[in-house]
């Protein structure tokens, strides 16, 4: 005999903080503002969801895990493989790579008085 599954709304009320257990609402209004959802560097979901004060020690302890070097004050991150900018939607293969695409980002910027 299979169980019976929650509705969303039994689902929602059960959710509870990724960091300190508490419960967090799904509500529409207070998504955003009172609960969170974490994002990779590559912009994937983290399971879970994140109360206002878990929410920024989660991705300040996701992003010391990401990061590799701070090149020309761009901080550079890794993951399966890739090098990139936080959230950025380029990455590159190698650290050289991705190097030599912010020098020419930055080259551009400076080309046309623009700033980062």
């Amino acid at each position: 005999m299979e169980a019976i599954k929650p509705t969303f709304e039994e689902w929602s009320k059960n959710q509870k903080c990724n960091g300190c257990n508490c419960p967090v609402s799904l509500e529409f209004k207070d998504y955003g503002k009172s609960t969170h959802k974490l994002r990779d560097v590559d912009f994937e979901k983290i399971k879970g969801y994140y109360c206002n004060d878990c929410y920024e020690p989660a991705l300040l302890k996701l992003k010391n895990s990401r990061f590799v070097e701070r090149y020309k004050g761009q901080e550079i991150y890794h993951k399966e493989g890739n090098y990139s900018l936080w959230q950025s939607p380029s990455y590159c293969k190698s650290l050289e790579d991705l190097h030599n695409w912010i020098d020419i980002r930055l080259n551009m910027l400076e080309k046309f008085n623009m700033q980062i």
